[in-house]
């Protein structure tokens, strides 16, 4: 299964519905969203990059293809996007040491994030977390992948690691 057809199944685990509002972390997550998910157009699609070229040229595409609920932030993928949350849904598209906290803790009760983590020496696993009206989280593995690792400050300076 190539890359963008992992995304768009990962999106689609998260069920979004009309007026949803939803941080995919990368840039091609961005792109799947509001490309392969209609109800994309009726909510609000925010991409969070590390990176700032692809952040940058994701804005530009979007804005010349017509998609204008599309806000687009460098930042770091590890933390998130506190100041707009809460979320419906994140889409992670970049292999984590494991599922972070400041992103669960950014998600709706109800919210749903799909996220690549590493499953040891077995590459990484597809993983839809699920946050439930109390606040408790389950997770459920979804299929093995392999993403880029998840970079930015989060990594770096020892958060991301357990």
């Amino acid at each position: 299964m190539d890359g963008l057809r992992i995304i768009v199944a990962g999106v689609q685990q998260t069920r979004l519905e009309a007026g949803a509002a939803v941080d995919p972390p990368t840039t091609i997550a961005t792109a799947a969203i509001a490309v392969h998910n209609p109800l994309a157009g009726r909510g609000r699609v925010e991409d969070l990059d590390d990176l700032e070229a692809l952040g940058r040229e994701a804005e530009r595409r979007l804005a010349a293809t017509g998609y204008r609920n599309v806000v687009v932030r460098i930042g770091d993928g590890y933390a998130g996007w506190p100041e707009h949350a809460p979320f419906d849904a994140i889409v992670v598209t970049a292999g984590a040491p494991h599922v972070p906290e400041p992103l669960v803790a950014q998600l709706k009760p109800g919210g749903r994030m799909v996220i690549p983590v590493d499953a040891g020496a077995f590459g990484q696993d597809l993983v839809l977390i699920r946050k439930s009206a109390d606040g408790s989280v389950s997770r459920t593995v979804v299929l093995p992948v392999r993403f880029v690792p998840l970079t930015g400050p989060g990594v770096r300076d020892g958060r991301g690691k357990r």
